[in-house]
């Protein structure tokens, strides 16, 4: 009889889950990867499933549910990097359709696309990610925004600070307020 590895330590339930995500994600190879996927869309039960990660990752899920936690966990990662690919090509066919656009728009045309491709397959889930992903993407936009109005603030106060302190020489003043007339009108803008 073989000897029965502990599959958690006392306080820590998923610990078997855990490691068996380590490995999934950082060494095992795709061949192997494409074996165990095969393996959980055929019709073997849940035992023999979790008595063959026993044996071949010496990972013991003791529980039918902790297998079917890591299913899920794998088709929702498969999932997920097939929408980053899709992504990635349609970022690159953007940019090379419109290369006169900027990267803010680049990344606002993938945001609507991405979302509309959620709500289109109903896939809210997904569609919850990627309007979080739209809204940290506006959240740093405002506030790279709001960092260069005080940067033109800060210029503004500055020069100015040196129009009256260059009040003695005429050619210096004169200078300083067309610099400054000059960042008005950018500011305009």
């Amino acid at each position: 009889m073989k000897e029965r590895l502990p599959a958690t330590t006392p306080g820590n339930p998923f610990e078997g889950i855990k490691r068996l995500k380590i490995i999934w994600r950082n060494s095992m190879s795709k061949e192997d990867q494409n074996y165990w996927r095969s393996r959980f869309n055929s019709d073997v039960t849940q035992k023999v499933l979790r008595a063959e990660l026993l044996d071949k990752l010496h990972i013991n899920l003791v529980k039918d549910k902790k297998l079917t936690v890591f299913r899920q966990w794998v088709q929702d990662r498969d999932k997920q990097l097939a929408r980053e690919q899709k992504l990635n090509e349609c970022r690159e066919k953007l940019i090379i359709e419109h290369p006169d656009w900027t990267t803010d728009q680049v990344r606002d045309e993938l945001h609507r696309r991405d979302m509309e491709a959620c709500w289109l397959q109903q896939d809210f889930k997904e569609g919850r990610k990627a309007i979080s992903a739209e809204l940290a993407a506006r959240k740093y936009q405002l506030q790279k925004e709001m960092f260069l109005e005080s940067r033109k603030s800060e210029q503004t106060r500055g020069i100015e600070w040196c129009i009256q302190e260059a009040g003695a020489f005429p050619e210096i003043l004169a200078m300083f307020q067309a610099a400054f007339l000059a960042l008005k009108q950018a500011k305009a803008k």
